[in-house]
């Protein structure tokens, strides 16, 4: 269940947005996390009366800014509770480039720059999906938000690939099975295979046994000048269990995958 907190928000803003939103015109929904100077009321233990202390404080702080108010539409916090803090026709201020006319935003309660959300987490944020493709009546575009066209940040956190496929696919979708396994074994095997993913303009990878995930090299025009110093290449198509794995951009991620 949701809690709505839109009644109690100081900046008046819970209801009446920024701007109404043409319905069918929003595709998308945005997953973030927040960095700031507001650190307390995040813990898994904190109470529902000081999660509402925290998201009041957010909305001073983003009315301050001229944003007019929280700048998402609802929160998810570690404790597992959801709360909605927008009311989802109309417009917020958590993308750019015009992008919010076209996008929900939901916050996850804590700094995830170099880390993984909570298990309330994950259920928080799976309930701040389900709450607004039920008023959408639709399935959502879901992403994380340095992926939004236009954008420039680093947020929801450097391990966005991690999680964010989870809330999206589901964890019965992204688990491996048998078969998937027993398809990746020949993979896993070799020294060093490169591993061409055919969407779009093509792009290459690297297993990093390790870690257990991939490493974006880059383009495949680049990549045919380096092909040498791989054992082989291999074509893979896009429903390859191999494309379940996280994957690390060591250099920031491409704007043609955005």
């Amino acid at each position: 269940m949701i809690i709505d907190v839109r009644h109690l928000l100081p900046s008046g803003s819970g209801f009446t947005g920024r701007y109404d939103l043409a319905l069918a015109e929003v595709i998308r929904r945005v997953w973030h996390h927040t960095v700031s100077h507001i650190s307390w009321n995040t813990a898994a233990n904190a109470t529902q009366d000081e999660e509402i202390a925290h998201l009041i404080a957010i909305d001073l702080m983003h009315a301050a800014w001229s944003l007019n108010g929280i700048g998402y539409h609802n929160a998810a916090f570690a404790s597992g509770r959801a709360y909605q803090v927008g009311s989802y026709d109309k417009a917020r201020a958590h993308v750019a480039s015009g992008q919010n006319s076209y996008s929900i935003g939901t916050v996850l309660i804590g700094n995830l720059t170099d880390s993984l959300p909570s298990e309330g987490h994950m259920a928080a944020a799976k309930e701040c999906k389900r709450s607004i493709e039920d008023f959408y009546r639709r399935n959502l575009e879901g992403l994380p938000h340095l992926l939004v066209p236009g954008q420039s940040t680093a947020c929801p956190g450097a391990r966005w690939s991690e999680w964010v496929p989870l809330l999206e696919k589901g964890e019965e979708e992204m688990a491996f099975t048998e078969q998937d396994r027993a398809t990746l074994s020949s993979i896993f095997e070799r020294s060093r295979s490169a591993l061409v993913k055919p969407k779009g303009r093509p792009e290459v990878y690297e297993f990093n046994e390790d870690e257990g995930r991939l490493i974006h090299l880059v383009g495949l025009a680049v990549f045919n000048v380096t092909r040498h110093t791989f054992d082989d290449v291999q074509e893979l198509p896009t429903d390859h269990p191999i494309w379940k794995l996280p994957v690390t951009y060591p250099g920031g991620i491409p704007n043609e995958l955005r």
